[in-house]
């Protein structure tokens, strides 16, 4: 809890005028009694602008970014506590079935679409869940062949993975393998400007503007492509040792060249986020609104890997590792959310998992972490009050005889 709620007393506004004070003098005492946010204001007035009820509401922390900046979540936690163990709500190894062959099959992409979570992974695995916690084995999308990457574009399901496959679906059951260029690994995809972008190793970028028709573009690097993203009228594609941008999907410029590489990309609320994959450096997020400029974010001390980036919910997510210090190094599976990109709360997964995360979705409060060996952890909140990475409750203030309080936002 950041403070409790700065409880002022000025004059309770009668909407008759008539009463203890007049409406008029309470009006002229708004702005210099009651004026930081957090502040409670006792009126009787319908709607005060500026204040809504305290009434212990629940409400999007996006929403009212001043009034949470205050007042925290009112002595509670994050889904999560801040630096201390966390346990999933639910985690499981898959049930076995004709793809379960443990230790290999390890889940590369999460997404949520058509009512279900769906995962894909080591020789072509597609599970499916309802609510993160239930999977069904859907047998191998493709062959032997890894999945690296599955996404929600225009109301079809893509996935892209080994031999520069393709795979589109409308229902998350009946798939197409669609006509590709090229035999390299393909590990991501997004959709903008009417035009599908996969990229992959090798400098590989692959264009399409209805999933069907692929045409390789000529890029300017040899380097892996490992994600892909679209925001503010460009692309951004990460990868080994650079970042890459284009505006029409086509021709590619290099804008960040480093001994280290970035795994993976996101955009929301206007802004590219990068997380970076190795090279031992203490800040592990980069942040641009136009993918050409970029600024350096301080996550944490000693992170020495970011898996995956996503945007969901009004919310940014990551996962990865973190070291303590000093030598020897202990390595904790870690989560870490954000509201703009740039300040980073951070949580460590409980000590008994050890299973690398590699992957991750969030939809309605609930988040699914995928990992090495075929591990999904479950984050779900419907056994909390509301959910506390996006929503926080408003003071709950008694009110002043008939004046009921408001709080200010």
């Amino acid at each position: 809890m950041k403070r409790q709620p700065n409880i002022q007393t000025p004059l309770p506004i009668d909407k008759g005028g008539t009463g203890a004070t007049q409406a008029a003098d309470a009006i002229a005492n708004l702005g210099l009694e009651v004026s930081a946010p957090g502040d409670i204001l006792y009126t009787m007035r319908d709607n005060p602008a500026g204040y809504i009820p305290a009434d212990g509401s629940i409400v999007l922390q996006s929403a009212y970014p001043d009034l949470f900046a205050e007042t925290g979540l009112l002595g509670g936690s994050p889904g999560f506590s801040p630096l201390q163990d966390v346990t999933p709500s639910f985690t499981t190894f898959p049930p076995p079935g004709t793809n379960w062959s443990p230790p290999t099959n390890s889940i590369y992409s999460i997404v949520y679409a058509l009512g279900k979570f769906f995962a894909v992974g080591v020789y072509g695995i597609l599970w499916s869940s309802p609510d993160g916690e239930n999977w069904t084995d859907h047998g191998n999308l493709n062959g032997a062949a890894t999945l690296y990457d599955i996404e929600f574009l225009n109301n079809t399901l893509v996935t892209v993975g080994e031999s520069s496959t393709i795979l589109t679906s409308s229902d998350g059951s009946s798939w197409t393998a669609q006509t590709t260029p090229g035999s390299q690994p393909l590990t991501g995809i997004a959709y903008g400007n009417g035009l599908y972008v996969v990229c992959g190793s090798n400098g590989t970028i692959l264009t399409s503007p209805d999933l069907t028709t692929w045409t390789s573009q000529t890029t300017p690097s040899t380097k892996d492509l490992l994600d892909v993203s679209f925001g503010n009228g460009v692309f951004v594609a990460s990868g080994m040792s650079g970042v890459w941008r284009s505006t029409d999907g086509i021709s590619w410029t290099e804008v960040l060249s480093e001994s280290y590489g970035y795994m993976s990309v996101t955009y929301g609320n206007g802004i590219f986020v990068l997380g970076h994959t190795s090279g031992g450096l203490s800040n592990t997020i980069k942040t641009s609104t136009d993918g050409s400029s970029w600024t350096t974010q301080t996550i944490i001390d000693h992170v020495p890997e970011i898996k995956k980036v996503i945007f969901q919910d009004g919310l940014f997510l990551a996962i990865g590792t973190r070291s303590s210090t000093p030598y020897p190094y202990t390595f904790h599976q870690m989560i870490w959310h954000s509201n703009d990109g740039i300040t980073w709360n951070e949580y460590y997964l409980s000590s008994t998992e050890h299973q690398p995360m590699l992957c991750l979705e969030a939809f309605d409060g609930v988040i699914v972490i995928g990992g090495l060996y075929g591990a999904i952890w479950t984050f779900a909140t419907e056994n909390l009050p509301y959910n506390k990475l996006t929503q926080f409750q408003v003071p709950d203030v008694p009110s002043a005889g008939d004046a009921p309080a408001w709080v200010k936002t």
